[in-house]
């Protein structure tokens, strides 16, 4: 067991309205449990209580504490060679993700016989042999309605947006919502006829997806690397670990396909291009395609070279190898159909709560719209 002094205690911020029991603390354990057989450092649940039946009288977690630092304090101050590092690091825990296969896409659930507490020393009488159940994504703001798990991207498209429907329909006084799900299920046929959905590699299977993979939530820290001239050891900063594991999610691998921009561009995002910025919410997918290209003056040619490195490892790991095929294929996935497959999903996934979300949608149908004529003549 992990000494005191390198623990987490863990309160949920937000608690299910009404639950007597915080079942997401059960999820969060199932999740970090079945990551302890795939390469990649994750923090352990020691102990946990999901209801509020103890001498804190309130639900909690207590967790190991992984050492080193977050990357997004000092992915700045690093020099080319270690970028490329936490790159090839970055790669690998991508791969090991790509390597959790699951049957159904989803939200990652624990099963029904997880107890709802567990106290320390307790954990080696769990056994967690099947690892975590996978259920719908569900829809509404806040606790969510259930649906169908779905075995295809298209499957899940389908059921996410008729439940969405459904869930908004009832209110009048949301019929301009329900004309925009109502559209967004127009693009999903026309994506089909496109050939959006035809087999391939990356919506033949489903992975399991850290949805918020960013560098505050990659703890990197110091790795004996070769010796120096004067036989000294030099300390490069390589990835560590990976931090929360919250609402990890089981996707079909084109929608884990988004590209890392940070590596490459870390910038703040209030330095992004005006014409840009002003429709920008975060999302590396509303990004031009062009922004990054060679031509470019937005990136230095060391940040080009950790760009191309990042996709040539990529490629060979997950494509196979780095013949033009597999490039291509890695393109389209990152910065073709995939694009327009992810801006569809968020809307599948999330609806609209605010109007921010009714602007993406306006920018997103516009966009697709003229795509759609240069693709089929229409």
């Amino acid at each position: 067991m992990a000494p005191l002094e390198n623990v987490v205690f863990r309160i949920p911020r937000f608690a299910p309205s009404g639950a007597s029991l915080n079942k997401h603390i059960k999820d969060q354990f199932c999740i970090l449990e079945a990551l302890r057989p795939v390469k990649i450092k994750a923090p352990r649940i020691l102990a946990y209580d999901c209801t509020s039946d103890n001498t804190l009288g309130m639900p909690f977690s207590l967790q190991t504490r992984l050492e080193g630092q977050r990357l997004d304090l000092v992915y700045q101050d690093l020099d080319l060679a270690e970028r490329l590092g936490i790159a090839s690091d970055l790669v690998d825990v991508l791969s090991s993700l790509d390597g959790v296969k699951l049957q159904r896409s989803g939200r990652l659930c624990s099963p029904e016989d997880v107890p709802p507490r567990k106290a320390l020393g307790d954990m080696n009488d769990l056994s967690l042999a099947d690892g975590p159940t996978v259920q719908g994504f569900g829809v509404g703001i806040g606790e969510r309605t259930a649906t169908v798990a779905a075995v295809s991207l298209q499957e899940s498209l389908s059921t996410q947006l008729g439940a969405w429907l459904q869930h908004e329909g009832s209110d009048v006084a949301k019929s301009f919502v329900v004309d925009m799900f109502r559209r967004l299920e127009e693009i999903c046929t026309e994506m089909t006829e496109l050939g959006f959905f035809e087999e391939r590699k990356s919506l033949a299977s489903n992975i399991l997806y850290h949805w918020d993979l960013e560098p505050r939530n990659i703890i990197v820290g110091p790795a004996p690397t070769d010796r120096t001239l004067d036989n000294s050891e030099k300390q490069a900063l390589r990835i560590a670990g990976v931090l929360d594991w919250d609402d990890a999610l089981s996707v079909p691998p084109v929608l884990a396909c988004k590209p890392p921009v940070w590596l490459w561009d870390f910038s703040h995002n209030e330095d992004l291009p005006p014409n840009i910025l002003a429709d920008y919410d975060g999302d590396v997918d509303l990004l031009p395609l062009g922004l990054y290209d060679v031509k470019s003056d937005r990136v230095s040619d060391q940040s080009l070279q950790v760009r191309q490195f990042f996709e040539t490892t990529f490629t060979e790991r997950l494509y196979g190898d780095s013949s033009l095929v597999s490039r291509e294929t890695y393109h389209d996935d990152a910065y073709g159909r995939g694009r327009w497959l992810r801006r569809l999903w968020r809307f599948a996934l999330d609806g609209f709560s605010d109007n921010m979300h009714v602007e993406r949608f306006q920018n997103f149908d516009e966009a697709w719209s003229e795509y759609r004529k240069t693709q089929s003549g229409v």
